[in-house]
């Protein structure tokens, strides 16, 4: 939680309502600054979940904006894993420097909105790993239903152009033993 992190926020939070409690009392008899202080810290408290709540959505363009220049797209990496055992196996990978497929991939998931989950513990226990290297690298593990520790809320079809890359003979991929 944004607000309750550890227990120095709790003090500090107690101590704000000591503190406006003590400044409210020389203006306001002391039950009225007692309640304006305690709607105060409530209001600051429902703003804090608010604020945290809200910073668990983002969509995969601010997911990636950070990471990639698409001015210069120079390569993108595909690996393939069995994820049937406890430990995902590499199956396979090919790299392409092909720009227009790797835009077309970047378009499947553009707009495509994310939740974050706490709960996702082991964020590569996904079928694909993507990465993309423009000025410096950039990668992501993804699934049907997660991209890395995030839920994907759209029903998009995102993993469309890899599926075709790996069933197609586009790429030339290397396969592990």
């Amino acid at each position: 939680m944004l607000f309750f992190d550890n227990d120095i926020t709790i003090i500090l939070g107690i101590m704000l309502v000591i503190l406006l409690t003590f400044f409210l009392s020389r203006f306001f008899q002391g039950k009225i600054a007692l309640s304006i202080s305690f709607a105060i810290v409530l209001l600051l408290i429902s703003f804090s979940f608010y604020l945290d709540y809200k910073s668990k959505f983002i969509t995969f363009d601010e997911f990636a904006s950070e990471q990639l220049d698409e001015r210069k797209l120079w390569r993108m990496t595909i690996w393939t894993y069995d994820i049937s055992s406890d430990f995902p196996e590499p199956k396979s990978h090919a790299t392409t420097f092909d720009e227009e497929i790797i835009q077309k991939v970047l378009d499947d998931f553009s707009g495509m909105e994310l939740k974050f989950n706490d709960d996702m513990r082991r964020e590569y226990e996904k079928e694909y790993c993507i990465e993309i290297t423009s000025h410096n690298s950039f990668s992501f593990y993804v699934d049907d239903h997660y991209l890395n520790q995030y839920e994907i809320l759209t029903d998009t079809n995102h993993l469309q152009t890899i599926r075709s890359l790996v069933e197609g003979d586009e790429l030339n991929w290397e396969e592990f033993d």
